[in-house]
């Protein structure tokens, strides 16, 4: 691959031939004039071609890299060596690779112009029509040259911006008929063959042959190219190409049909526009996913040995699966306990089992949701739980997508648009459910009580009416609940168990405790066995706990059972009391003790155990330098730091993440109750003073020295050749990242609960934070160049409440070396919705009465939908003044093509 690179005076050469480390470079994407119009290959190397107008591309090209900080480039004309066939055989065939690889893509469309503008209708949809009749859309090559790409941007013939490939989703879509999905980046072969081949329907190039080659990465397969043989036979190689590639897709799919435009069925924009079509669906079910759809699942302790399987044959349990009986219980089973008795233990067992049970029958299908208090708020709300069970619905059984048909076009797109909503989530779930057939469906929904408790009752109402209308389809449908005996739930037809009555649960218990406390003496341990069962009143949390006590206190099996006796009875009864006793009962190593708890409550995210381990650590010794040895201190002895630090408490999660975690959500239920005031050491704004506590562990990891351990470059290199840099940083000092994305927010929490942050901002280390923000900083735009003040870094963080009390909060329309201009622009192009109520309500203040921006900021502050004027790819031009920004982007225009106004 032959790149472009800039150099000196606007002008640029042709590197060689690369094969390896290939700098980040810009694409071109055009359309071609006549073939002697356009800079060739042996142009650039005999120096000619500089009066050809196709030339002004290329320069374009080279200008617009050089602003976003891109020095290499590549143009199809003139960076392949057409006269050599080989070359040319492999550019086709790398073609699409190419274009995904790429950091941006121009797409240079010659006959969209957005010169001529009608000053009284400056709509932007001026240009709308000649963007939706370019050639550019009718071109076979462009296809890929669209959908490839991560980033696609587009200008006119007088290089002014127009949008992306984000911006200008909907109306690319229109245009094209291609998926949103697939503009977003789904994965190409997730879209049916016959589809893939109507993208491409209405599109012409200039060789015959051309039609197939320009498909070759849309289907991700190679072939030869052989210009000569007709557009027929490459039809048909690329045919026999693709079924040899889909072995496991039905032979249909890639039919005559799909390449024959005469025969090929109706595609999906052939559909009547009352239905959502195919690639409409697939956009739907994609947005039904979140990130942690599983997480809590995975992250859970499955049963140990045998225990929990006594529920599989329990009559209540065995009841509840005879689809004879529902007509008694609803098709409902709720399992009902304390805090700590081990529910969703219990609850993972049984949809484990259930699910190896329909793995190997098709008629059943098994679905599951574990609610999660501490978790993002998919993990604890309804509508998380709706969109998971829909998201693993569609994935078990395809025909089910069928369901979303119950909408309009009209309304599926607001959809897309906008997000799933509950209603419409709890909508498509009821169609799905007539659909089933004759198909089984059972469903684990665990700890309700981790839902907010209107959202429960909620929940509960609506699944009671859903089982009614399966039974009037003649579907079977099961739930099974877990929840503590609170919040209040009433369910007029279930099968309801309270697990720590059960003495399955009991003998559970007895098991655990044989297993675990093996004392030397059989006759005398037993009865020590016997009272910590029945201590415990069920409660096994209760019970482990207790265990790790009895063991650490008197770890030789041979100590006196007596004396073991003696310390049980010491032992509070009840779990909160025994997290009471737990956190207090040897007065040592108390500030180490609430450092960990106040990190693992008020952490902006779960927290790995070497970053818990440093944040403690410069927590106790702000001179500590926060660098990590691992041959002093090793990851098994950083995860013991945490059980011992935590004295039990907290655990580090066993799943890939390995993040720490409290044993049981109850003990940070009890840490914001009754003890929080004793064990925090501060009386009243409990929330405010932990906030500033992290906010100081931070501070002192940013001020430590650190370039004794890493060398830090100034100038730093540009920020797509500094993985390693980044990679060494990290390993040596893991809470380091963590300090910089988020010492300013811990402030800013403090100052919202009223812990006055105005000298921490005062002498806050602005040019070292930025320097090692920019050395973490995976990409180069995103960087902050030198001047940018406090107040723009606070617009773009959305932290609200620490521009109310900045010297310079009036200073928000003050152009700053930032990408995206003054502050107010930085919190609207992140959409930072506090921090733009803010700078807009403190402005509507100074400004005077009669002067245009203190009108213009009273409509912002009483009309939030004016805050979507600038997306994250805007940049600020200094051509222009802010006012006449605003009122361009306000108008409808794109930054580039908007006329100049006075300010």
């Amino acid at each position: 691959m032959r790149l472009l690179k800039s150099i000196d005076g606007g002008e640029f050469s042709l590197t060689e031939d690369l094969h390896d480390n290939i700098p980040p470079y810009a694409i071109l994407s055009h359309t071609w004039g006549a073939d002697t119009e356009e800079v060739t290959f042996r142009d650039l190397t005999d120096g000619t071609g500089k009066d050809r107008a196709s030339y002004d591309k290329i320069r374009f090209c080279e200008k617009q890299a050089r602003r976003d900080g891109i020095q290499h480039f590549w143009v199809d004309t003139c960076c392949i060596d057409k006269a050599n066939n080989s070359e040319l055989a492999e550019a086709i065939a790398s073609m699409f690779r190419w274009y995904q690889k790429a950091a941006i893509c121009y797409v240079y469309l010659s006959d969209v112009s957005t010169n001529c503008y009608n000053q009284v209708d400056s709509s932007v949809q001026s240009w709308h029509s000649a963007f939706r009749k370019s050639r550019w859309f009718t071109r076979g090559w462009t296809l890929q040259e669209l959908i490839a790409p991560q980033s696609v941007v587009f200008f006119c013939s007088n290089s002014n911006r127009l949008g992306d490939k984000k911006s200008l989703e909907r109306l690319l879509h229109e245009i094209t008929g291609i998926a949103v999905s697939a503009l977003q980046g789904t994965t190409l072969s997730t879209f049916r063959v016959e589809e893939r081949m109507s993208w491409a329907e209405n599109r012409e190039t200039k060789k015959a042959e051309d039609k197939a080659y320009s498909l070759l990465g849309i289907f991700d397969i190679s072939m030869p190219v052989v210009y000569g043989e007709g557009e027929e036979k490459a039809r048909r190689r690329l045919r026999e190409e693709v079924y040899k590639d889909a072995k496991k897709r039905c032979r249909d799919e890639v039919s005559e049909a799909a390449f024959n435009p005469t025969k090929r069925l109706k595609t999906s924009r052939d559909q009547p526009s009352s239905v959502p079509s195919p690639t409409t669906k697939q956009s739907l079910i994609d947005q039904l996913y979140f990130t942690k759809i599983d997480e809590r699942l995975i992250s859970l302790t499955a049963a140990q040995g045998k225990t929990c399987r006594w529920f599989l044959t329990k009559p209540e349990y065995i009841s509840w699966h005879d689809v004879t009986q529902q007509p008694d219980h609803g098709g409902f089973l709720w399992i009902v306990g304390n805090p700590g008795t081990g529910k969703s233990t219990l609850m993972k067992l049984l949809f484990d089992e259930a699910r190896l049970d329909a793995k190997s029958d098709a008629s059943k299908i098994t679905l599951s949701f574990f609610f999660l208090a501490r978790g993002t708020v998919e993990e604890k709300s309804t509508t998380g739980l709706y969109r998971s069970l829909l998201h693993q619905l569609f994935e078990k059984a395809e025909d089910l997508r069928e369901s979303l048909e119950w909408m309009t076009a009209d309304s599926a797109r607001v959809i897309q648009r906008n997000g799933w909503h509950e209603e419409a989530l709890k909508e498509t779930l009821t169609h799905t459910i007539r659909k089933l057939g004759s198909r089984l469906l059972t469903i684990f929904i665990d700890a309700l009580d981790e839902c907010d408790d209107n959202q429960a009752k909620g929940m509960v109402s609506f699944f009671e009416e859903l089982c009614d209308r399966a039974r009037e389809a003649q579907v079977l449908l099961q739930i099974c609940f877990s929840s503590r005996h609170y919040p209040t739930i009433f369910i007029q037809k279930c099968v309801k168990v309270t697990l720590e009555d059960e003495i399955g649960h009991t003998e559970d218990i007895q098991q655990y405790i044989k297993s675990k406390l093996k004392l030397g003496k059989p006759k005398q341990a037993e009865p020590l066995r016997s009272e910590i069962l029945e201590k415990s009143s069920g409660i096994f949390l209760w019970v482990v706990l207790v265990l790790n006590i009895l063991i650490s206190e008197y770890p030789d099996s041979f100590v006196s059972i007596k004396k073991m006796r003696e310390r049980l009875k010491k032992i509070p009864p009840k779990l909160t009391d025994l997290f009471e006793m737990i956190l207090t009962r040897d007065g040592e190593k108390l500030e180490r003790l609430q450092l960990c708890l106040k990190w693992i409550l008020f952490a902006t995210r779960p927290i790995k155990p070497q970053e818990l381990y440093f944040a403690i650590q410069l927590g106790l010794d702000k001179s500590c330098s926060g660098c990590w040895d691992q041959e002093d201190v090793d990851l098994d002895q950083m995860k013991t730091y945490v059980r011992s630090s935590s004295k039990g408490l907290a655990e580090v999660t066993r799943n890939k993440a390995s993040e720490v975690q409290f044993i049981h959500e109850s003990v940070r239920g009890f840490l914001f109750g009754k003890y929080e005031g004793q064990w925090s050491g501060v009386s009243g704004n409990f929330v405010g003073h932990c906030h500033e506590t992290l906010r100081d562990c931070c501070l002192a990891q940013l001020k430590a020295s650190i370039s004794q351990d890493v060398d830090i470059p100034d100038p730093l290199p540009q920020a797509s050749k500094a993985a390693q840099l980044r990679e060494t940083i990290n390993l040596k000092f893991p809470f380091l990242e963590y300090s910089i994305l988020n010492v300013l927010h811990h402030a800013n929490s403090a100052q919202h609960n009223a812990i006055e942050q105005a000298n921490f901002l005062a002498e806050f280390p602005l040019q070292q934070w930025k320097f090692l923000n920019n050395a973490l900083e995976k990409f180069q735009i995103r960087r902050y160049n030198d001047p940018v003040s406090m107040l723009y870094i606070l617009a773009e963080k959305n932290l609200a409440d620490l521009i109310r009390i900045h010297s310079q909060r009036e200073s928000c329309f003050d152009v700053e070396n930032g990408r995206y201009g003054p502050p107010i622009f930085a919190a609207l192009a992140t959409s930072s919705s506090e921090a733009v109520r803010v700078l807009f309500n403190i402005q509507a203040q100074i400004q005077p009465p009669m002067s245009p921006l203190h009108d213009l900021c009273k409509q912002y502050c009483q009309d939030k939908e004016k805050w979507a004027i600038l997306g994250r790819d805007f940049t600020f031009s200094r051509k222009r003044s802010v006012f006449s920004t605003i009122c361009a982007r306000d108008c409808g225009y794109s930054q580039s093509d908007a006329p100049v106004m006075g300010c």
